[in-house]
């Protein structure tokens, strides 16, 4: 099975949920310990949040990639295409644009910074 094969099978795997944040504003749910490449499609009607140890993402209709390992102090977002809003541990919020990364130190984003996105989804 090649990794785009056994990466869908784990997304299948991947446990999801109702969010009842808001509780008129239910939301798919998606753990991520590690690292995925993701495409979801907008659905305003159910948004889809990818959760971390140190920080969310909601995403808005996108492709990218979360990399968020479990005894790693520095994580990475890198959006491809869409857009997505993350949200740390403090509540900060940023909102990324197709070839940025985002670095999230010990669970506080930290700097956005221009990059081939392409290149961190080529694995």
């Amino acid at each position: 099975m090649g990794r785009k094969s056994e990466l869908r099978e784990v997304i299948k795997k991947m446990r999801k949920e109702q969010l009842k944040a808001e509780p008129s504003i239910p939301a798919e749910l998606c753990y991520v310990e590690g690292e995925v490449c993701l495409n979801v499609t907008k659905n305003e009607k159910l948004p889809f949040v990818v959760k971390t140890t140190s920080f969310d993402v909601e995403v808005l209709g996108t492709t990218f990639n979360v990399s968020a390992y479990k005894n790693d102090r520095n994580n990475e977002v890198v959006l491809v295409n869409g857009s997505v809003r993350l949200s740390d541990r403090n509540k900060n919020k940023i909102e990324l644009k197709p070839d940025q990364l985002a670095a999230i130190n010990n669970g506080k984003i930290g700097a956005v910074k221009k990059v081939e996105a392409v290149d961190y989804i080529a694995w």
